[in-house]
């Protein structure tokens, strides 16, 4: 008899016993082996009895297609599963199960065509996709089989709604400018080398890429930290709004800046506002006089980027659905999307449709990194198999760009083959944050090597020719820091926690506003990051580690306060004005170590000045010119969920996971 109790009222529901009694059977080792949760079980089941689909390899095809985007993929490919069998190794307690392990390879299909067969056989779940000209049928059935892929019917329709919307941008015709040669002299100031500095050779990526963005309906720039995509950004917002200033239209040119998260978000407009210096300001004037330089200066600062729930009208109340949308479109000329590789399939389906199609739409991220928490990578799928050192523009996008924009780009940008989205994504691939010969350049390189070589990989780490980088030994038995990796977390995190014990001092801050930003900024110049988060090396243990290191150290931290405890937000909660990923920072109001119950500080819209005296900070900070802090207080009954992954030790080194409500 199975462990499993799928069926408890199966014969009341008119289902033959045996049939059920095969089902759980089959289902079972996946469940006691973990590949499958309760709840995919159940579904299937359900739908066994709905449906009267009784053949079990084919139920188990689609328990696998339930659980697929719990687990980041929007579809299953069953042969790939198939071949894949022998990999699985059931765990209980960090500890191989022998016995599980062993009838989880024996339960799996011996067939992976055969699986494919029975999967397709069962019409009543399952039904083909049309082909790509061809309406999509109502939604008759929970699966749907396209490609040699089994899709839940949601995912299906999300992927193929995107599909069709980026496609349509991507064939669209080019989009108007009031001044092309002004685009040329725009190109040419804005993105020519600093005085003294060569152009390196090949093509200007990142000039083709504001190419593009300024001529076309749909942008994809990627790459890697340091490679400039906020700066072309901020290049292409000038250049857009430069040529909007020559049209002449009594209408301002409005422009959306997005990201995912709300502290991907801060990051944004932190660095177009850093980006607004001497050098380029002094090339916009070259272009266009003092006051378009000022104009653009104004209007680029006023720009506030979002988080994609808020730019799209997030309903509380239907929390899939939004107030923009193909019906109620965004009414921004230019909509600019950070950090893309965060956005999963779904949002991402429903911010390109509330695009209008007059309007420009440029996503930016790195396609190797921060996939997104739901299910789809539609960044990396975007960029596709295509490495980064290669390019390919449609043949009349190309020769504007040679003979009206002049770009040289030579042999090294092909014609587009199969996919006319090619012609839309520019990959950058020089990085401005370090050299490329530099150590951190090295094992960037080796990691994204294909096929990957783990062994060289760590030869990089420990060659001594590279000082930059380093391998350390890991944790010990009594989850202690190794000693190198311990002076270099109690010399990171130093300054933002010695600060916080020296307390706020009038002369030196002025306010205590200005004293609890100091502090954050310091906060925020170390991290420690983790590649997994659980386990001895993951965010858990060195959480755990790093909280005790730093408790010994710094005797005001304490493990039942918020006093110097990080807080990071993990749900957007827009009652309390808090989005996820915003990182702010257990304080007293008063900004003294003074016994007073903490609140949870956040940094505000404003950056810090540098070079102004105390009291002019609290100056601005009094008439409202500096917002530098937003504060909460905990309540005493959290108001939203708070999710920990130890509950009861959330760490101090790695932001610890908090709630919407701090």
């Amino acid at each position: 008899m199975s462990a499993l109790s799928l069926f408890p009222a199966a014969l009341s529901r008119g289902l033959d016993p045996e049939a059920a009694r095969a089902i759980e059977d089959r289902l079972a080792p996946f469940v006691a082996a973990g590949a499958l949760g309760q709840l995919e079980a159940q579904v299937v089941a359900r739908l066994a009895v709905l449906s009267g689909e009784l053949e079990p390899d084919a139920l188990l095809a689609f328990a696998f297609a339930v659980r697929a985007p719990g687990h980041g993929h929007v579809c299953v490919d069953l042969e790939t599963l198939q071949a894949r069998r022998g990999a699985a190794r059931a765990r209980r307690g960090g500890q191989p199960q022998p016995a599980v392990e062993a009838a989880l390879k024996a339960a799996w299909p011996a067939s992976g065509p055969a699986w494919v067969a029975q999967a397709q056989a069962a019409t009543g779940l399952l039904r083909p996709a049309p082909g790509p000209s061809e309406a999509a049928d109502p939604p008759t059935t929970p699966f749907v089989w396209e490609g040699g892929r089994l899709y839940m019917d949601r995912w299906w329709r999300h992927q193929r709604q995107l599909a069709m919307a980026l496609s349509a941008r991507a064939v669209a015709p080019d989009l108007a400018l009031a001044d092309g040669l002004g685009l040329r002299a725009g190109l040419d100031q804005l993105f020519r080398p600093p005085a003294g500095k060569a152009e390196p050779p090949g093509p200007n990526r990142q000039r083709l890429a504001a190419a593009i963005a300024a001529l076309r309906p749909l942008t994809v720039i990627s790459g890697g930290p340091g490679m400039g995509k906020t700066w072309t950004v901020r290049n292409v917002l000038a250049l857009l709004w430069l040529d909007h200033r020559a049209s002449g239209s009594p209408l301002p040119l409005t422009v959306a800046l997005a990201a995912p998260t709300g502290k991907a978000a801060a990051r944004m407009r932190d660095s177009l506002r850093a980006g607004l210096d001497a050098d380029f300001l002094g090339r916009v004037e070259a272009l266009a006089g003092p006051e378009a330089a000022d104009g653009l200066r104004r209007f680029l600062l006023g720009l506030e980027p979002r988080t994609l729930h808020r730019l799209l009208g997030y309903r509380p109340d239907q929390p899939t659905r939004f107030r923009k949308g193909l019906r109620s479109p965004l009414g921004e000329d230019i909509v600019v999307v950070d950090e893309a590789s965060m956005v999963d399939l779904a949002l991402m389906r429903r911010m390109v449709e509330a695009v209008r199609p007059q309007a420009r739409l440029v996503l930016l991220g790195d396609r190797n990194q921060l996939a997104s928490v739901e299910a789809g990578t539609v960044l990396a799928d975007l960029c596709g198999p295509v490495s980064p050192g290669e390019l390919a523009l449609p043949a009349p996008l190309r020769e504007r760009c040679e003979r009206d924009l002049g770009l040289v780009l030579g042999d090294s940008v092909a014609a587009v083959g199969d996919s006319p989205l090619r012609g839309s994504v520019v990959q950058l691939t020089r990085t401005f944050r370090f050299k490329a010969d530099s150590g951190i350049g090295a094992f960037a390189a080796a990691c994204l090597a294909r096929p990957f070589d783990a062994a060289a990989a760590v030869r990089v780490l420990e060659d001594p020719a590279w000082p930059d980088v380093g391998r350390m030994p890991g944790l010990s038995g009594d989850d202690s820091l190794p000693p190198l990796l311990a002076a270099q977390v109690l010399e990171g995190f130093r300054p933002a926690l010695e600060l916080l014990a020296g307390g706020y001092q009038v002369a030196r801050d002025g306010c205590v506003a200005v004293f609890q930003r100091r502090v954050l900024d310091a906060l925020d110049r170390f991290r420690v990051l983790c590649a997994h988060r659980r386990g001895r090396s993951g965010v858990a243990g060195l959480n755990r580690a790093i909280e005790g290191l730093l408790m010994r150290r710094f005797g005001f931290l304490r493990r039942d306060s918020a006093l110097g405890r990080p807080v990071l937000v993990l749900e957007n909660a827009y009652a309390v004005g808090r989005f996820n990923g915003d990182v702010g920072l257990g304080m007293t109001r008063s900004g003294l170590l003074d016994g007073t119950p903490p609140v949870i500080v956040f940094p505000g819209p404003d950056l810090l000045p540098q070079g102004l005296s105390g009291a002019d900070l609290a100056a601005k900070v009094a008439a409202g010119e500096l917002a530098l802090v937003e504060t909460l207080t905990p309540p005493a009954r959290p108001r939203a969920r708070l999710r920990h992954d130890h509950p009861q030790e959330p760490g101090l080194g790695i932001p610890p996971c908090g709630g919407g409500a701090a």
